[in-house]
């Protein structure tokens, strides 16, 4: 899939779209790849977002920045890697001012504050997820995004579902922090 996806990109150099879908698709193997290969795989899917924001930073509703930011709040930081939390939080309010009603803006902002402790300002940001309007064709990346986000928020995870369940929210959203940081993972969810 990634060596269709750079076919596409090379088809279309001026066009920002087919990078960020190569980087989506790039950033989903790194994370089931780990180990030595990822940190080059993270790289690549780096440059191409880097590129895509050069040609069209709304491209996609602003998922460039999003996609950018979550490498950098996911990826370990120097020696190891590029990862950096501040610059990740930049990118992320870069594709929220973008697509401020977007599953996946609010989504991912919202998990990058559980995972960088500020679970309570989190639940406003994942309870948005929840109720973002469905995107043509993402159905099923929207149901399983919508049902993460309910769960850390403490709602029902289904559009129009009840986010009655705030104080309990803000002590899932400590506990998903805490497995996060405990696992260790980077992971690179698909779009």
């Amino acid at each position: 899939l990634a060596a269709r996806a750079h076919k596409v990109s090379m088809a279309f150099p001026d066009r920002a779209e087919p990078l960020i879908w190569e980087g989506i698709v790039v950033s989903s193997l790194a994370g089931t790849k780990g180990g030595l290969v990822a940190p080059g795989v993270v790289k690549q899917a780096k440059t191409l977002y880097e590129g895509a924001l050069k040609l069209q930073p709304e491209a996609l509703e602003g998922s460039a920045y999003n996609s950018l930011g979550v490498l950098y709040y996911k990826v370990p930081g120097w020696p190891l890697g590029f990862g950096d939390k501040a610059k990740a939080g930049d990118l992320l309010l870069k594709a929220l001012a973008i697509n401020p009603q977007g599953i996946d803006p609010n989504f991912f902002y919202g998990e990058y504050l559980v995972e960088t402790n500020h679970a309570d300002q989190a639940v406003a940001y994942l309870e948005r997820a929840v109720v973002a309007p469905p995107r043509p064709g993402r159905m099923v990346a929207d149901a399983g995004r919508r049902e993460r986000a309910g769960v850390a928020a403490g709602c029902d995870g289904r559009r129009g579902g009840s986010c009655a369940g705030i104080g309990r929210g803000r002590r899932l959203a400590r506990n998903v922090s805490r497995d996060a940081h405990w696992t260790g993972r980077v992971r690179a969810s698909p779009r």
